[in-house]
C-alpha cells in the first residue's frame, strides 16, 4: 500500500544511511526514487538514504517517527516541502530501528 512522506528538517546520521537500510531490510536500494512523481535513477552519486516523517496525503505529520526511505537527491533535499507518495510503505524503515 501506498502512503505519503516529508522530508524531515535539520536530521543527519552517521555513516550512508542507504547501506544501513540495504542491510537491515535485506533488499538492494530501488533502481529508481522512492517518490512515485519521480522517475530519476539512484545510482551511486544519486541516491540517499532519506530522513522522512509519516504524513497524510494533506502534508499533516503522523506520529513524529522519523523514517528512512530511498530518494534521489533532488527529492531528499531540505528545501523539498512537497508532500510525496512513496509506492510502497514497506520501504519506510524506522530510524531508530537502524541506531
Amino acid at each position: 500500500m501506498s502512503c505519503y512522506v516529508k522530508n524531515a528538517r535539520n536530521t543527519s546520521g552517521d555513516g550512508s544511511m542507504i547501506a544501513q537500510w540495504e542491510e537491515y531490510t535485506g533488499k538492494n536500494c530501488p533502481a529508481y526514487c522512492s517518490n512515485v512523481a519521480c522517475m530519476n535513477e539512484l545510482d551511486d552519486d544519486n541516491k540517499c538514504g532519506a530522513h522522512v516523517y509519516q504524513c497524510n496525503k494533506h502534508g499533516t505529520i503522523k506520529p513524529r517517527t522519523i523514517y528512512i526511505v530511498p530518494l534521489c537527491k533532488e527529492c531528499n533535499n531540505t528545501y523539498n516541502t512537497n508532500v510525496m507518495e512513496i509506492a510502497d510503505e514497506n520501504l519506510l524503515v524506522p530510524l531508530s530501528e537502524l541506531e
